[in-house]
């Protein structure tokens, strides 16, 4: 069995500025009231435990920094104190993202134990704590060995477990750098996400060409009957319809071109903060080599820049096609309603010249008939013929 000396665990919550500050961050001090509270920080003093609550602006985010530690600083004690300052940060949330940190020396229960044994049986006790089925590599930072592990529910959590207080110490002069380099992991891994969000929805909305389609289908549907007639109004109604589409289909692509550049300006404070952390720790006599660093900024966050830049070059012919098809609807409806004010000049002159043949006849029959009403029945027959007979000969010729 493997005892802590003096563990403080760390939560690095980040969430949007936009948005009103989480109901967990506020909640927390709430339900701690014993505290003094400074110009910047907040800190708490429990019965056996303190701990200090930060919030911190991050550009367009807030980070919180809220770590806890036992306050016997020799005392060997179990795995068990862990699961105590874990449950004092239960319910604790951010939008964007979070990472534990537990620091701490160790001392396996019987000083005759390697060290390997020990430290193996540390790691062991914590995953149990925090549900991890399988660690990272293990590294070194500040010569105090370091492991990460991905949580079930998409947190981060590293545990740095040093052998005397000297290199525990040293890791004191990082939290803020460290509370950066993981908010710019954590804002990468956030873009990528919502980029994913984009990309569903706008394939819920087929924007998105099907896989299994050599030719895409055509988003309008010119063979139907009403716009091989030339119906203006469904024709100006299927044009509307594909503007607002194109206007959403726009919208999607803005979207996705914004979360490529987010990732690639917080990939690059990622990596300029993690190259700082390295040059500061090369001035302590301490082995630092986290290989974890440059891997995400070389693997991880490499995919998931290229995965959203085949995203936008795929929904970008799609857009192109909508814009082309949209130039076409409004040939048709400018066709359409150029036929439809031909016959309604057509209409105009047909009854013009009906009316006009029905006074004519009415002048010229009047007295000549047995009574008004023949008078007005032959002028309204001969006006109907003629303004027909007009209207059908326009719409022949000028069609």
């Amino acid at each position: 069995m493997v005892h802590l000396i003096y563990p403080h665990l760390f939560c690095f919550s980040y969430h949007r500025s936009p948005d009103a500050i989480p109901p967990s961050w506020t909640d927390w001090k709430q339900t701690h009231p014993d505290h003094a509270t400074h110009a910047k920080s907040y800190e708490y003093a429990g019965q056996d435990w303190d701990a200090i609550f930060e919030v911190k602006s991050l550009g367009d985010s807030q980070g919180l920094l809220l770590y806890g530690a036992v306050r016997e600083e020799e005392k060997p004690q179990s795995i068990e104190v862990l699961a105590q300052l874990k449950q004092h940060f239960s319910g604790i949330q951010g939008s964007i993202g979070q990472t534990w940190l537990v620091l701490s020396r160790w001392q396996p229960d019987h000083p005759g134990e390697g060290d390997r044994q020990g430290l193996d049986q540390a790691f062991q006790d914590i995953a149990k704590l925090w549900t991890i089925e399988s660690w990272g590599n293990e590294e070194k930072f500040l010569g105090n060995v370091l492991r990460s592990a991905v949580l079930p529910n998409g947190e981060w959590l590293w545990v740095c477990l040093a052998e005397d207080s000297q290199t525990m110490e040293a890791v004191s002069n990082f939290y803020y750098d460290l509370q950066r380099l993981f908010y710019y992991q954590h804002k990468i891994r956030w873009s990528h996400e919502q980029s994913c969000k984009i990309k569903e929805i706008l394939s819920q909305e087929t924007f998105f060409p099907l896989t299994h389609e050599i030719i895409p289908a055509s988003q309008i549907k010119l063979t139907e009957a009403t716009a091989l007639k030339g119906d203006f109004y469904e024709l100006r109604q299927v044009l509307y319809d594909n503007m607002q589409k194109l206007d959403r289909h726009t919208r999607g692509l803005e979207g996705l071109s914004l979360q490529l550049q987010t990732l690639k300006t917080n990939l690059r404070a990622y990596e300029k903060r993690s190259q700082r952390i390295e040059q500061r720790c090369a001035n302590y006599p301490f082995k630092t080599d986290v290989q974890h660093w440059s891997d995400f900024a070389g693997n991880q966050a490499v995919y998931y820049q290229e995965q959203i830049q085949q995203d936008i070059e795929s929904l970008s012919p799609g857009l192109r096609v909508r814009e082309q098809h949209i130039k076409t609807l409004q040939v048709l409806v400018a066709a359409a309603q150029g036929e439809r004010d031909r016959n309604i000049e057509n209409l105009v002159g047909g009854a013009g010249l009906g009316i006009g043949v029905s006074s004519a006849a009415a002048g010229a029959w009047a007295g000549h008939t047995s009574g008004p009403w023949q008078t007005f029945s032959v002028s309204l027959a001969l006006g109907l013929l003629f303004g027909v007979g007009s209207y059908l000969l326009l719409r022949r010729y000028r069609t």
